[in-house]
């Protein structure tokens, strides 16, 4: 966890950026140990503060407890931050209070007189507290108010509903600083990278602005190189607003494989902005329904992070805030061979998105609304409107679009509802760079626009038993569109499916806590699906083999634009209340996997990767069977080697066959092996590898041998 400091007084030293001699902005956390307490809701500020809560953080931290935090049940309390500060006012200088995340609602006072509040869960607010503070070696004192549950929220706004969650923490969960800088502030600058033109397009926001010109310099983030400085000429501003292009050439390209990033810095005659934008460009082609990056077609396979389900796991602690751990966490994620991400149903806090850009993953940012089939939507949230839900992205969006990391706006989960459709309608044009916008269960907006499916086969035997072939020959054994998604949810007028691409970023329905114990969503489905009682050792090795055959599957048919599993983070509760999905780790907080999930899950994901279309459970022996197996290439390389099936049991090992193959950029090929089946009967494992020039999956199969 990021060290915590105690509450201090400090004295802001004037910084200046190195674009121009005019530039006086700087930027003063206050992250640390704040006071806090406890009241009644709509109490005055209390006369005193019994305990202390790390910024940023949640509420159970505090030393300071509170009966049923979190939960349906709580009562309608206020919980109360404090801290002191001291800031010289300086003629020509505005100094901005930004709180960047609060679960739920807030009010912000300063020397005792109110600067503003927000009932935004998921977003900034900014307030200017420059005629609030005190004079020059006078004390600051800074009061927050935090909702301590739902019931706070004043305004139809969203607090983000999940129907798998028990305790819906409060807290100033993101970063809180002091925002020293000109009196015409720049409030935002958007970096939309243009790499068909050899272009920058900049979007700046300056309300106070009417006219006037702009400095750039433009440096390589690692290195601190100067690649280009220069100015935009004369402006003029419409709304605060004003746009210009810079020519930008012999620029290195952002991708997960090398993620190359640049810093800009904007300079007006009083102040500086600084963002971190990487030249890359991204979308999906209608025709091929492939995802594409930097113009060519890309894969994307990953996981999920459910952060606010982590939120409520018993051994989370300080871990989503320590930036070393969340370092390795995506670096554990892109040892898996996952390129891609969803924050699914969560927004993690702002260096969790630096963290992303910097390892190289693709992120689908999702905002935190799941409200289930249709009427979910008007049932959770009655008074959001198309208007007010457009508002929220609208604070979302400024945020993200300079992060490379960050391809698609992702709005919603698993909801079917216009009102989403429509809000974003009202939002999509404020992206400059495009990117394309996911609707969950709901219509899509565009044609490019990709769909969520989540194709959880297993749920057949949440209530039936598998046959005598076994559950992959029930469920996988012919090619399928991935399915769960708008077509079915939502389905096009007259009937038919949605042409969009498609991206599964759910599938499986095989969960088991961190311990191997089954879930509230699996208890029944592990009996019926497999037909015996399996010791904890049995259902992770099961589970494992089956996730890597679904993924296998899924990314050998090609029907889809990515695949990611659920899920990479989340909460794991084998206690009561029992959670409903779960993780892979064994030990959270040195990010150890469970052995079995990266034996099998691993070389599923690969690149290069394997399948064995085959999922008979018994054979006779030595017979001639037939063995359908596909090689599938991610990469925009081709790639030759040997295929070799091999038969395995203990010490045996059988060649079954072997072929040479290439498999050209983004190609699959699929060929057939006619082998005999080990005379010997018994337990035997079936094994798909590839002898090539780089490392590649592998496809098992477990197969009996009958006597």
């Amino acid at each position: 966890m990021k060290k915590l400091t105690p509450i201090l007084l400090f004295a802001s030293a004037l910084f200046l950026f190195s674009c121009s001699d005019t530039i006086r902005r700087e930027n003063i956390s206050l992250n640390g140990t704040w006071q806090c307490t406890v009241t009644e809701s709509g109490s005055a500020i209390p006369e005193s503060f019994t305990g202390t809560i790390p910024v940023p953080g949640l509420a159970d931290m505090a030393t300071v407890k509170i009966d049923s935090l979190g939960l349906p049940h709580s009562e309608k309390r206020d919980l109360w931050y404090r801290r002191a500060f001291q800031h010289t006012p300086v003629a020509g200088k505005k100094v901005t209070l930004k709180i960047h995340k609060v679960k739920f609602g807030h009010t912000v006072w300063v020397n005792g007189q109110k600067a503003g509040s927000s009932n935004y869960c998921f977003t900034p607010a900014e307030y200017d507290i420059t005629e609030l503070l005190n004079m020059e070696g006078s004390n600051n004192e800074l009061v927050i108010r935090v909702g301590a549950f739902t019931n706070n929220l004043e305004e139809p706004v969203i607090y983000g509903a999940d129907f798998e969650k028990i305790r819906y923490l409060p807290g100033i969960y993101d970063d809180v600083e002091l925002i020293i800088s000109g009196d015409h502030r720049i409030r935002n600058v958007q970096v939309a990278p243009d790499i068909e033109s050899d272009l920058l397009l900049l979007e700046v926001y300056m309300p106070d602005m009417q006219t006037g010109e702009l400095k750039y310099r433009i440096t390589e983030k690692v290195t601190g190189k100067v690649v280009l400085e220069g100015k935009s000429g004369n402006l003029s501003w419409d709304s605060g607003r004003t746009r210009f292009e810079i020519p930008f050439t012999n620029y290195h390209l952002w991708s997960p494989e090398i993620p190359f990033l640049y810093k800009l810095e904007v300079s007006s005659e009083n102040d500086n902005y600084s963002t971190t934008f990487g030249m890359r460009s991204f979308g999906f082609d209608v025709e091929s329904g492939r995802a594409e990056l930097n113009g060519e077609t890309y894969f994307m396979r990953g996981t999920n992070v459910c952060i606010f389900r982590f939120f409520e796991d018993p051994e989370r602690n300080g871990l989503p805030w320590d930036t070393a751990w969340v370092r390795s966490l995506h670096r554990t994620f892109k040892s898996m061979h996952w390129n891609s991400i969803r924050y699914c149903i969560s927004v993690p806090p702002r260096f969790w998105y630096d963290i992303a850009d910097e390892e190289g993953l693709l992120i689908q940012d999702e905002y935190p609304v799941w409200t289930g089939t249709e009427g979910g939507f008007a049932r959770i949230y009655p008074d959001v409107t198309p208007l007010t839900l457009a508002e929220e992205y609208h604070h979302w969006m400024p945020e993200r679009w300079n992060h490379p990391s960050v391809v698609i706006w992702d709005a919603q989960n698993e909801s079917v509802t216009p009102v989403i459709g429509q809000a974003i309608g009202i939002v999509r044009e404020l992206d400059l760079s495009g990117r394309p916008w996911e609707n969950g269960w709901a219509r899509p907006q565009s044609p490019d626009d990709p769909m969520e499916t989540h194709p959880y086969r297993f749920t057949r035997y949440l209530g039936q038993k598998a046959g005598e072939e076994g559950p992959l020959k029930e469920l996988i054994a012919e090619p399928q569109v991935p399915d769960n998604g708008p077509s079915e949810r939502m389905p096009p007028e007259g009937g038919g499916e949605y042409p969009n691409p498609i991206i599964i970023n759910e599938y499986g329905w095989l969960w088991l806590n961190r311990d191997g114990s089954t879930t509230t969503l699996t208890d029944w489905v592990y009996p019926n699906a497999f037909g015996k009682e399996m010791d904890t050792e049995e259902r992770l090795e099961t589970y494992a083999r089956h996730l890597g055959i679904l993924t296998e599957y899924w990314r050998a048919h090609r029907k889809a634009a990515g695949v990611l599993h659920f899920c990479g983070l989340a909460y794991s509760r084998s206690g009561e209340p029992r959670g409903q999905t779960s993780d892979h780790f064994t030990n959270i907080a040195a990010l150890e996997l469970e052995p079995h999930f990266v034996e099998f899950v691993k070389p599923a994901f690969n690149p290069v990767g394997l399948f064995i279309d085959w999922f008979e459970l018994e054979v006779a022996p030595d017979v001639a069977v037939k063995i359908p197996v596909v090689a599938i290439n991610d990469l925009n390389t081709s790639h030759e080697g040997t295929l070799h099936l091999t038969w395995k049991s203990g010490e045996t090992r059988i060649e079954a066959a072997e072929a040479g193959v290439s498999i050209e950029a983004f190609g699959r090929i699929d060929t057939t092996f006619s082998i005999q089946t080990p005379a010997q009967p018994g337990e035997w494992e079936l094994t798909l590898r590839m002898d090539t020039d780089i490392d590649t999956g592998v496809s098992r199969r477990l197969c009996k041998v009958k006597t």
